[in-house]
Parts: C-alpha cells; structure tokens; sequence
C-alpha cells in the first residue's frame, strides 16, 4: 500500500437530518444548598374587625341533615340553623295520679228531657222487718223533788236506734220521730221532813209539759219514815216531732231513789 495522500478540501455540509428520538431522562441532582433570605415586603393595610352571630334556629323535620347558613356577610357573620327534631322517643312509664283538684263551679242546669214512658209497676215486695226504737235512763243516788219539778236521770241505760235520746243528767227524754210510744217510769219515794202528814206524792207522765191522762203514779205517805215504790205508764201518741216527755212530781216535796224511765216504739 502506499503512503496516504493529502487531505482534500472541505466538503459542502449536507442536509440536517430528522431529530432522533428523545433520550431516557437523567438522574437527578442534589440538591443545593440553601440561599440568603429575602428583604421582607412592606406591611399591608389593617382589615376590618369581624363580628359573628346568631340569626334564626329552626327545627326542622325528623331525619333531614342540619345546616348552618349566613344570612349576613363575611366580616359580618349571622348565622342561621337548622336543626332536625329527633324521633319520638318511647312512650314513659305512666306517673303517680295527681292530687284532686278544686271542684269547679257547678254549670247551668240543662234543658229538662223529654219525659220517658212509664215503666210497668212491680210486685209489692214483702214488708220489711222495722227496727226497734227503745232508751232506758235511770238514777240510783236520791234525788229531792220539790212541787212542780222534773225526775232527773243521771244515766243512760240500753239504746236502740235513734228516735228517742236522752242527756245524762236531764229529765227531758227526746223523740225526734212521730209515731206512737210506749212511755214507763218506776221509783222508791219518800217524804221529807218539811212534809205534813198524811202526804201523797203524785209522778205524773207530760209531753212537752202538758200531763197526759191515766200517766200518773201515787203515793200515800202517813209519817215521815214512810216510804212507797211508785209506778206510772201511758202510750203517747206523738204528732209534731221533736217532742218532750219527762215526769213531773207534785203534791210537796219528795225524795225519789232509783229512779228509771223506759220508752218504746210501737
């Protein structure tokens, strides 16, 4: 081979070709370091005071979402709510009654009904038993009765029913019903020593302070040491109730021991 030639001039440079497709990217560099901070910017301007609260609050259905609204402006804030009302919760265990109330004022009578039609009339029934209306009364110490004055009886003995009541220590015995009554009065009597002999002690049965014929009792007394058991009794017819029957002693004055008074309804 022989000796390489000169290098000849320059060619024309030739067309540009296509750009190839780009490469894959490199890895990154570090990072580097930290530069000097900046000259801080000027202050801004004052903002204006903001105020917050609370507009409407309404309850809204069972189940929706609540909300929060403002009706007023952002450095201005009102605030509007909606809440949901919770479900109905079950029922309570059922409380104490109340204390009775004052009872109100009666109203006005109502319009009188139309009147009904008369039912058939029932057998009569058979009579009921009537209950018995009895009062014994009595007195055991002495007692002196002067002229024209009552026997007292101190005690009351067997009652029934309430026709008939007696004040221990009176000589009135009451009937606060009218009907027809059996009327009995006992006693031991003696004169006393202001008596003149011969004597005789009169215990007369009175309705409200009128004596009633046959209700008299009698005593004959010829000394100072004398003495008589004296009885008297009469039915008594009473009318106008309440009435009065007591027994009235006359003829002088007397000393009466174990006095009794029975009467009988009948």
């Amino acid at each position: 081979q022989g000796a390489t030639g000169a290098a000849g001039p320059q060619g024309i440079q030739g067309v540009t070709g296509a750009t190839g497709p780009q490469g894959i990217q490199g890895v990154t560099g570090a990072t580097g370091a930290t530069g000097p901070q900046g000259i801080q910017g000027v202050t801004g301007a004052a903002g204006e005071s903001a105020s917050v609260s609370v507009g409407t609050v309404t309850t809204g259905d069972p189940g929706t979402q609540a909300a929060v609204t403002n009706s007023g402006t952002p450095s201005s804030a009102v605030f509007d709510f909606v809440i949901p009302r919770g479900p109905t919760g079950p029922q309570g265990i059922q409380g104490a009654p109340g204390a009775t109330g004052i009872q109100g004022a009666t109203g006005p009578t109502g319009a009188t009904g139309p009147q009904g039609i008369q039912g058939v009339t029932g057998a009569t029934g058979p009579a009921g038993e009537s209950r018995p209306q009895a009062l014994s009364a009595y007195s055991v110490p002495a007692q002196p009765v002067g002229d024209g004055g009552a026997v007292t009886f101190d005690a009351n003995g067997d009652i029934a029913g309430s026709d008939i009541s007696h004040t221990a220590g009176s000589g009135d015995v009451t009937i606060s019903a009218t009907g027809t009554y059996y009327v009995q009065f006992s006693a031991n009597v003696a004169p006393t020593g202001t008596t003149t002999y011969p004597a005789a002690d009169i215990a007369t049965i009175s309705l409200n302070g009128q004596t009633l014929n046959g209700g008299a009792g009698t005593a004959q007394f010829s000394s100072a040491s004398d003495s008589r058991h004296m009885t008297a009794a009469t039915i008594v017819n009473v009318t106008d109730a309440p009435a009065t029957v007591s027994v009235v002693s006359s003829g002088g004055q007397f000393l009466y021991t174990g006095a009794t008074i029975n009467v009988y309804k009948i």
